[in-house]
């Protein structure tokens, strides 16, 4: 889609962390970046008034009201949760983006070796001068553990891909299981949603790699988390709400699971 309204540059919202001096090494046509990070939704809505495109997570009817030019409305990530399809305006796109999957499932093993090699807990000690962590016992390796993956899409198939060659055994729940794509991962198990707990149950780490959906909300509940492992982790890199907020609490102050990576939240500021 051609969204060069005219000869003029495009007028670029920065709804997001992006900054000008990000985008500028990519660009390819002459544009004018409007910075409105941290803004709230009725100091943003004025932006748009003469804005092109908005880059954002967000997009909602108050927004709409004044965004009569608008082309474009980029999500910088690919959930679409927070974007109001009914008040996005006649002609205008929206977009979402892949290709992060590589930088996620990095981001998830370094969040499993450091767990695994319990290395925050490790540097608070060395740095009050206590080296008595050599006393612990053997260190664990992701080797031989197993990897259970909920939601086998982009972010999921890349930590299945990763995970062998760590020697890492890999189960998975998704939602569309096929005995084709479990053979090319090289699963040790594919199961369908109703096979959720037999995955929770069977892993060391589970990985939430979920879009959030109307059935995924709460997918992680009370229930869930008991029936995990009591050594187990639980990663979540999907939607906050995909595990319930309480329930995640209680399981960490319970100690029902041995702890919890979180790259996503419930309210942002």
């Amino acid at each position: 889609m051609d969204i060069q309204p005219s000869a003029q540059p495009l007028r670029v919202v920065l709804g997001e962390w992006q900054t000008e001096e990000a985008f500028h090494p990519s660009l390819t046509a002459p544009v004018t970046l409007i910075p409105a990070l941290g803004l709230g939704d009725d100091e943003l809505a004025p932006l748009l008034e003469d804005a092109d495109v908005l880059l954002s997570r967000r997009f909602t009817a108050g927004m709409a009201s004044r965004a009569t030019r608008l082309r474009l409305i980029l999500t910088p990530g690919a959930g679409t949760n927070e974007i109001d399809f009914n008040a996005v305006p006649e002609g205008a796109a929206v977009c979402n983006v892949y290709g992060h999957e590589s930088g996620i499932a990095e981001y998830v093993f370094m969040t499993m070796l450091a767990l695994q090699r319990d290395l925050l807990h490790m540097d608070r000690r060395f740095r009050r001068g206590d080296w008595s962590d050599r006393a612990r016992g053997p260190q664990r390796e992701l080797r031989g553990s197993t990897l259970g993956i909920i939601g086998l899409g982009r972010i999921g198939s890349e930590l299945a891909r990763r995970a062998t060659v760590f020697g890492m055994r890999v189960v998975a729940a998704t939602r569309s299981p096929d005995p084709a794509r479990r053979e090319e991962l090289g699963l040790a198990f594919l199961g369908g949603m109703n096979d959720l707990h037999a995955v929770l149950a069977d892993a060391d780490f589970v990985v939430l790699c979920v879009r959030l959906q109307h059935d995924t909300i709460g997918l992680i509940g009370r229930a869930e988390l008991q029936a995990m492992k009591p050594t187990a982790h639980l990663i979540n890199v999907a939607r906050g709400a995909v595990a319930d907020e309480g329930a995640l609490y209680e399981a960490l102050r319970e100690r029902w699971i041995a702890g919890a990576a979180i790259d996503v939240w419930y309210r942002y500021p």
